[in-house]
């Protein structure tokens, strides 16, 4: 009887023990669980944190250029009733003259805005702010001639004694959204990646490994003077509408979308007039009225008004040029639509 007895509390205990054990891992897994939860907790109040002062920051910026627009009006149409919403206020066209481009530069700034980074490419890698980088590849996608063994970086360039430049102009809510040709280049190709919508503020930007990638973009490219070119315009937050004046078909800002996926489209024809047609020019710029579609690509002159953005975002160039090509920049600087990026 005691044995029995004493067998079935030995069964009764190494139950209770592995009941203890799992309730154990239960709870070591719920405070794992906490951990991260609190972890995510912090990361978001950093977020929101940063995002409170961005605005407040974004709001100051507003007033600041509301007074200058009141002070020193450069739109086209001064009248502020003209405006249905602020979105239409900062899209504005502005007077031809309130943007004058430098003569004596090959590369203007394509947008108002800060001067965020700008240097070579190295490695394939360009730098979105100092010490964060994202892969050149993911950026524009894929090359024709992906299967070559030469770097990415080297697929680009048609010159050994050249070498790949980047600049990123980071335009605030509070700045001009338009933005403009920065140089006279002409326009083979469109690369539409649909994507999300994350603030690309230089803070965000520090925390967020290739950001640049992972939002929805617009790459556009061709081929200037000195070989390669390309203007990508970075969605960011409330910002996926983004347009280019002399390609209707571009729709952006779609509610669903395949992570990775891409649409591209090629400005340069076979000389069929019906593909010509479907290149529909629109805008404004300091030089002329519209870029003029032809067998080669989509040809613009510098400073010519390319396209623009719901709210503020972000510019990147990425440019062949020789070895010698120097910018004319500093980091963190203020920049307008005309100024000079660098020269050779």
């Amino acid at each position: 009887m005691n044995l029995r007895l004493f067998i079935m509390n030995l069964r009764l205990f190494i139950m209770n023990l592995r009941l203890f054990i799992m309730n154990l891992r239960l709870f070591i897994m719920n405070l794992r669980l906490f951990i991260m939860n609190l972890r995510l907790f912090i990361m978001n109040l950093r977020l929101f944190i940063m995002n409170l002062r961005l605005f407040i920051m974004n709001l100051r910026l507003f007033i600041m250029n509301l007074r200058l627009f009141i002070m020193n009006p450069e739109a086209a149409v001064e009248d502020l009733h003209h405006y249905r919403n602020l979105g239409e206020f900062f899209r504005r066209k502005l007077k031809p003259a309130a943007r004058p481009l430098c003569s004596s530069s090959c590369l203007i700034s394509p947008a108002d805005g800060k001067i965020l980074h700008f240097g070579r490419v190295v490695n394939s890698e360009v730098e979105q702010v100092k010490g964060v980088t994202y892969s050149l590849e993911s950026f524009l996608g894929p090359h024709s001639n992906s299967s070559s063994s030469s770097s990415f970086r080297d697929l680009l360039l048609s010159s050994s004694s050249h070498d790949l430049f980047h600049c990123v102009v980071y335009l605030a809510p509070g700045d001009y959204h338009r933005f403009h040709s920065p140089t006279d280049w002409k326009v083979e190709h469109r690369r539409h990646f649909p994507g999300s919508l994350m603030s690309v503020n230089p803070g965000v930007a520090r925390w967020v490994k290739e950001l640049f990638c992972l939002n929805e973009r617009v790459a556009l490219t061709g081929q200037w003077q000195h070989g390669f070119f390309s203007l990508t315009a970075v969605g960011a937050t409330n910002v996926g509408s983004i347009r280019v004046y002399f390609d209707q078909d571009l729709h952006t800002n779609a509610p669903r979308y395949n992570k990775g996926s891409y649409n591209d489209r090629s400005y340069v024809t076979d000389g069929n007039q019906a593909e010509n047609e479907a290149i529909v020019q629109e805008g404004g710029g300091a030089k002329g009225e519209e870029g003029s579609a032809s067998k080669g690509g989509v040809a613009l002159q510098k400073g010519e008004a390319l396209g623009e953005f719901n709210l503020g975002s972000t510019i990147v160039l990425l440019f062949e040029a020789p070895h010698d090509f120097a910018f004319d920049l500093r980091p963190g600087q203020r920049i307008r639509v005309g100024e000079a990026l660098g020269r050779l």
